[in-house]
């Protein structure tokens, strides 16, 4: 491949950044779960207040359609969190093979990119990404499954601890790594781009550096903060998650603006 093919390539992806870079707006998020917690906290005291030894199936379906509805939330955020990250990795993936090939046709020595390359793409694998995706959906489908088809006097409680147990299951499988990813692989990729910006010069491009921008987030840390506030945390962590993705892909942005700048006045 010449270097005006590896050019376009590099245009052509850093065009498509739109459709994999969604910036979300953090505090959207945290004002949705923050509303939830409290119609939740407020309805479960004003239950608490009026019960008399039994549920009626009133009282029963309305729990279990808003324990599915913060469930469903929650699991949503997490399911947006992880497809975000699967679409930005993989866009990513294919920018860092066109730069190595632009800066070898270029006639610079690729090999410690190609080796970075390499080490990324064995640490970011896709398909287990995919795999936590899917296990975010099963608790949010049966517990919708369950407030139309089952009864909930014989089955409420059952399913509602069953789904809660699942719910359990499937944070804790991606939320930690969902928590840590923002920085992780801003750790993973840095190095990457720097080695590009030490030869930039050589192949006649100017990009801007690509500086670390996020800090450490601990999950256990967070479930502990959770659990102590009675989940008040949770609007603060899900503000955290998605703005440290936003501040990456802002911070990537600059650097892929330098490139195109750069790009066109080569080839002018």
């Amino acid at each position: 491949m010449n270097a005006k093919e590896s050019a376009n390539g590099i245009i052509v992806n850093i065009a498509n950044r739109d459709r994999t870079d969604s910036y979300v707006p953090p505090a959207m998020v945290s004002l949705v779960i923050l509303a939830y917690i409290i119609i939740m906290l407020r309805y479960y005291v004003l239950t608490a207040r009026s019960f008399d030894g039994a549920l009626t199936p009133a009282q029963m379906f309305n729990i279990m359609s808003i324990f599915v509805i913060g469930m469903a939330l929650v699991l949503s955020i997490f399911y947006l969190l992880t497809s975000r990250n699967i679409k930005h990795m993989q866009r990513e993936s294919g920018l860092r093979c066109h730069l190595i090939d632009y800066a070898e046709a270029m006639g610079a020595d690729v090999g410690n990119l190609r080796r970075m390359d390499s080490e990324i793409r064995e640490q970011e694998k896709v398909r287990s990404y995919r795999i936590r995706k899917m296990m975010l959906i099963l608790p949010a489908a049966l517990g919708t499954g369950t407030l139309f088809f089952l009864d909930l006097r014989i089955y409420g409680a059952g399913m509602m601890i069953l789904c809660w147990i699942l719910s359990l299951i499937a944070i804790f499988t991606a939320a930690p790594a969902l928590t840590t990813a923002p920085r992780a692989h801003e750790k993973r990729t840095l190095p990457f781009y720097e080695e590009f910006n030490r030869i930039a010069p050589r192949i006649g491009t100017d990009s801007a550096g690509f500086e670390r921008v996020l800090g450490v987030r601990s999950f256990l840390l967070f479930t502990v903060i959770s659990a102590l506030t009675a989940g008040l945390f949770l609007p603060v962590w899900a503000f955290m998650a998605f703005n440290d993705m936003n501040r990456h892909f802002m911070e990537q942005w600059y650097f892929e603006d330098s490139v195109i700048r750069s790009l066109r006045r080569t080839f002018a």
